[in-house]
């Protein structure tokens, strides 16, 4: 899914052609779709808080594997607030906005590990290419333990920088997904 409605029929040519019938493009945005049924869920450069709708609706939908590269982390970096001792490294805009982005994706991958995903955060591309290279991967795994854990991990991290809110974690917690611990 994605909004523009050229790249969904280039795609929908491709897998065609590759004879992948049970591949579905479609225009729309993810956060007011009705597609509920999917097994891959691929969001690039998903703006902003539009990858943690995407993470989500993966999530929501089941979906084995997830596949989301981020885009615009701006949620948090007006809200955290690092401890006296951290100061010195956030004097200049620059690494609060690198800090913001890890930790953003950080509370992302915890997340998803606590509804029983496996994943791993990576660079896919060179830096020299773009500053957007960050890949969170996650592979839905019913035996994967330590969920409780990766949520505790979550609380940790909001407390120690102060972070009042995290798009995903409301949206998992609104829909029961998320035990409150607050």
């Amino acid at each position: 899914m994605d909004r523009n409605p050229e790249l969904m029929e280039v795609c929908a040519g491709i897998a065609a052609k590759s004879g992948m019938d049970r591949l579905r493009f479609e225009c729309g945005d993810v956060e007011t779709s009705e597609q509920r049924e999917f097994d891959v869920l691929v969001a690039l450069h998903a703006c902003d808080t539009a990858t943690d709708d995407a993470i989500f609706r993966g999530i929501e939908a089941g979906a084995s594997i997830i596949i989301t590269v981020p885009c615009c982390q701006k949620e948090l970096r007006p809200q955290f607030k690092a401890p006296a001792e951290e100061q010195p490294l956030f004097k200049h805009d620059t690494y609060k906005d690198r800090f913001s982005q890890m930790l953003t994706d950080a509370m992302r991958g915890l997340l998803l590990e606590s509804q029983g995903y496996r994943t791993r955060i990576s660079e896919f591309i060179s830096d020299a290419h773009t500053h957007r290279n960050v890949m969170i991967a996650g592979v839905l795994d019913a035996s994967f333990h330590g969920r409780d854990s990766k949520r505790d991990e979550v609380l940790a991290m909001k407390q120690r920088y102060r972070v009042d809110h995290q798009r995903l974690e409301t949206l998992l917690l609104t829909s029961g997904r998320l035990a409150s611990r607050e």
